[in-house]
């Protein structure tokens, strides 16, 4: 039987490519919200905070969750906010997949509000005077791995070289930098310490195995997939194989591998 006026239900999070046909279709439903246009066919319904809405307001949050507290535990949301604000990592998805925000990226590894304070204007004759700086303030500026804390390095920096009243300002964001190193390192080259990204030839048969895993994990996982042009089978096997190479099963590992 086929029914004379068929409807479709659309449902869907905000995304992160704004080229997109979910835009495409999200920006209609907001035209028409807003008045813009007119489409009796079409029945929008968005539940999201504005781009220029403070995500950290909990004011906020209600907007895109119509049943907070009722349906949906606010503990919850708080608990997931604090790691967001403590994790720049998980910020954006923190804002697309709870406040149904649109965003650039799925994955930000710097809070803009630290990137802003970037903004000034740089003096090429104080770049040049590098060479000349004491190795304390040389150990800051590279954000070098010795076992140091950051308050340790960036204290002795502004000690032996940096005007206090020049740094004061940066001091937060430099040693969110220090602090975050290693991280940084990881999400800006996507390789190991070398460089690479290790690829195994595993000996054996092939067998399909079916694997449960976050929605947020296999979107990562896809993404670095495409952008570093491994298929999604090496990325799990090079993870799995260095896994088990790390907790005990070192040996084994390597006696597989020297068969291939």
């Amino acid at each position: 039987m086929v029914r004379c006026q068929p409807l479709f239900f659309l449902i869907t999070t905000a995304g992160t490519d704004r080229h997109s046909i979910c835009w495409e279709v999200h920006q209609k439903a907001d035209d028409i919200l807003r008045g813009k246009k007119h489409d009796p066919t079409f029945y929008p319904v968005i539940y999201g905070i504005e781009d220029d809405d403070d995500w950290t307001d909990e004011a906020s949050w209600y907007k895109a969750n119509p049943s907070l507290d009722h349906t949906i535990d606010i503990e919850k949301v708080r608990a997931a906010f604090i790691s967001a604000k403590e994790n720049p990592a998980e910020e954006n998805i923190f804002r697309q997949l709870r406040l149904n925000q649109w965003v650039k990226q799925s994955v930000r590894w710097m809070p803009m509000h630290l990137w802003d304070k970037c903004s000034f204007e740089v003096d090429p004759k104080k770049l040049k005077e590098y060479k000349d700086m004491s190795p304390p303030t040389k150990e800051l500026m590279k954000l070098t791995l010795e076992e140091k804390t950051a308050d340790e390095v960036i204290e002795e920096a502004v000690a032996t070289q940096i005007p206090p009243t020049d740094i004061d300002e940066y001091i937060p964001f430099i040693r969110f930098l220090y602090e975050k190193r290693d991280e940084i390192y990881q999400l800006l080259s996507g390789t190991k310490e070398d460089g690479t990204i290790p690829r195994y030839v595993v000996p054996g048969l092939v067998r399909t195995k079916a694997i449960y895993m976050s929605d947020m994990v296999a979107k990562l996982t896809a993404e670095f997939s495409k952008e570093k042009n491994v298929t999604q089978r090496e990325v799990m096997e090079g993870a799995l194989i260095e896994y088990l190479q790390k907790y005990g099963f070192k040996r084994e590992v390597e006696t597989l591998l020297k068969n291939e």
